[in-house]
């Protein structure tokens, strides 16, 4: 006797999405408990299916960029913003997903826009294939800096060094963290460590869906 079929999977999207952009608007708007950096998956979760559920819509947007169009996004998006701080819309329930969708077309233009540049978009495509021990391991390597760095960072400091060091330090500190990611990632591939990496076992098959790992990281073009 074969198995029933099990539901359809595009059945169920309105309900996923549905209860992941309810969770987005509550979290955004302060409805929930947040601990540590849950609120990012909260209010993010939405999006991810999205991309998943939706992929030939994002895709469309990337394919028609425009710089006219990217330059109207950018003009809107900042309007937005503005207009959002100075009401305090923010705290509104729905308003911060809203927002985020007009944020999605503009970033997905921009890299439209980017990607057209061949050496920039080549490097920026290969580490978008490399995000995945990125996203893993970036919060410990965050947390260990930030202990280091703190003291020295926040004491005995001149206020003549504040400023640029207000502008230089995030973009400093992303491409130190995005290398100590992929050079661990190498090291842990090179000492057998791949199972922090695949997919979990399929249980009732035995058979295990290993994540391949991607190429390693390079600056060549």
């Amino acid at each position: 006797m074969s198995p029933s079929p099990r539901p359809h999977a595009a059945s169920r999207r309105p309900l996923v999405l549905g209860a992941a952009l309810t969770l987005s608007a509550a979290a955004s708007a302060g409805l929930l408990e947040i601990p540590g950096n849950r609120g990012g998956l909260y209010q993010n979760l939405v999006f991810f299916l999205a991309g998943l559920y939706f992929r030939p819509l994002v895709e469309r947007p990337a394919a028609t960029a425009s710089r006219p169009r990217l330059i109207a996004l950018g003009v809107s998006y900042a309007a937005v913003l503005l207009a959002m701080t100075a009401t305090g819309a923010r705290a509104w329930p729905g308003v911060w997903p809203a927002v985020c969708v007009l944020a999605t077309i503009l970033g997905v233009t921009a890299a439209a826009q980017i990607s057209r540049w061949a050496a920039l978009g080549n490097a920026l495509a290969r580490l978008g294939r490399n995000t995945l021990p990125v996203y893993i391991i970036h919060m410990p390597l965050l947390a260990l800096l930030h202990q280091a760095l703190l003291p020295a960072l926040s004491t005995g400091m001149d206020g003549r060094l504040r400023l640029p060091l207000t502008v230089a330090e995030p973009l400093l500190m992303s491409a130190l963290v995005v290398w100590l990611c992929l050079t661990l990632h190498r090291g842990l591939l090179r000492s057998g460590a791949t199972w922090l990496f695949d997919l979990p076992e399929k249980r009732d098959t035995g058979v295990r869906h290993a994540l391949t790992p991607p190429p390693p990281f390079t600056t060549d073009s």
